[in-house]
């Protein structure tokens, strides 16, 4: 196999992230331009308890993706407003946070630990113009009370230097520093990219790769939101997106190799949440070809080690929305607006079970319970509860109004739900 190395020449292309919001693989189809956003906790079990409604905002214009961002522990919540954030953390009243947020689409993501957030801001530097940067909030440091008009909650981790701007970011696999893709341009014949780590203890910033060309995307073992993120120190621990293929790597961007896999045509991916597995899930939205003539298209499984078995592919719609592993790793799924199905990992070829969409509703999206013995999706405006041993589907709650709303982003904290509910009010 071609292997790319940190010194690469002109014209080899690495590493852009992958665009939100397929960078948070669950994503939210159709959301109106004008619309009231709410955040929901649904109970499952048997107890009877009703759905609890955490939040309400209205949404004016498509500054975010998503109403809620989970942290990986399940304690807190951050919810978006159009002018900052609201952290809600387990047994303390929500802190309204008052931000300056220009950039969108908003890219937010917890740590490891649940402590601290991280996401855009704009950054004067001494004597400079405002630039996009790199903030890290820690919500455990957070009053009772909101800060001050003069108060900044949250310390400007990155900001590159010119003509580097930053274009999307991720956690490092070992949950110690975060990566940063930049483009520039540096000199005549077009950007130039690049991908710098920065520690988050004593802010130190190095470059583990630099080119000239366009990008695709960069993707990690934490790329994705619906597992408990979990420090990794895998040998391939980086997925690099390229014009001539995928590239893979350790966590340094060290010895890159060029994996059988296009690039061009991936629209979600999704990792495997098994210390040291090397293997991945992708969707091809559009067909792509490989050079020896390979067609992918569909959702495939591949591994990527070197002399690894031919990839899998277990479905060959194009309109897939949401692509993750169950959080044990035992179970692949999917789904699109007609239905959910997945099938064990492990399992023979062929044996995929589908959930169709009940009544037809289209299907936001779904997620796996620890246990793995079950998942939650929600269709129009209800969401249900799939028993994968029984292969029996419930229906858990209605929010009514189907005509004017839905629910969205379903994540399984303990037996109860969170759901996003978006309603229409442009009407």
């Amino acid at each position: 196999m071609d292997r790319l190395t940190r010194s690469l020449s002109l014209g080899v292309l690495l590493v852009t992230l992958i665009g939100t919001p397929a960078r948070a693989c669950s994503n939210v189809h159709g959301i109106p331009g004008d619309c009231q956003m709410e955040t929901w906790r649904v109970p499952t079990g048997a107890g009877g308890a009703a759905p609890q409604r955490l939040t309400s905002v209205l949404m004016n214009g498509n500054w975010t993706y998503h109403a809620y961002e989970l942290s990986p522990d399940g304690q807190s919540l951050l919810v978006h407003l159009e002018d900052g954030f609201e952290i809600h953390r387990a047994g303390q009243p929500p802190v309204r946070l008052k931000l300056d947020l220009p950039f969108t689409p908003r890219d937010v993501s917890w740590d490891p630990d649940s402590r601290r957030v991280a996401f855009w801001v704009a950054h004067a530097p001494p004597g400079g113009q405002r630039r996009k940067a790199v903030a890290l909030l820690d919500v455990t440091a957070l009053g009772a009370a909101p800060p001050g008009p003069d108060e900044v909650p949250y310390e400007v981790l990155y900001a590159p230097d010119e003509p580097f701007t930053p274009s999307g970011f991720a956690w490092a696999p070992d949950g110690q520093g975060l990566l940063v893709l930049e483009v520039g341009v540096v000199a005549p014949g077009g950007p130039e990219g690049r991908l710098t780590r920065v520690e988050v203890e004593g802010r130190a910033a190095r470059t583990l790769a630099q080119t000239a060309g366009p990008f695709d995307f960069f993707f990690t073992p934490f790329g994705c939101c619906d597992h408990r993120l979990r420090p990794r120190a895998d040998a391939t621990a980086l997925l690099l997106g390229h014009e001539t293929g995928l590239h893979a790597g350790d966590q340094a961007g060290s010895d890159l190799r060029r994996l059988p896999l296009p690039s061009k045509g991936v629209h979600n991916l999704d990792w495997q949440p098994v210390p040291g597995s090397d293997l991945v899930a992708l969707f091809f939205r559009r067909p792509a070809r490989t050079p020896d003539g390979r067609t992918f298209v569909g959702v495939h499984l591949a591994r990527l080690a070197e002399g690894a078995a031919a990839p899998e592919q277990v479905h060959d719609a194009t309109n897939v929305h949401t692509l993750w592993f169950s959080p044990r790793g035992t179970h692949v799924g999917w789904a699109s607006d007609e239905g959910v199905w997945y099938r064990r990992v492990e399992g023979p070829p062929g044996k995929t079970v589908h959930v169709p969409a009940p009544e037809g509703a289209p299907i936001k999206g779904f997620t796996w319970h620890d246990d793995e013995d079950r998942l939650a999706f929600t269709a129009g405006d209800a969401l249900f509860v799939h028993d994968l041993a029984a292969k029996s589907v419930r229906e858990v709650w209605r929010a009514g109004r189907p005509e004017t709303s839905f629910l969205a982003e379903p994540r399984f904290v303990g037996d109860d739900v969170l759901v996003s509910r978006f309603e229409d009010v442009s009407r």
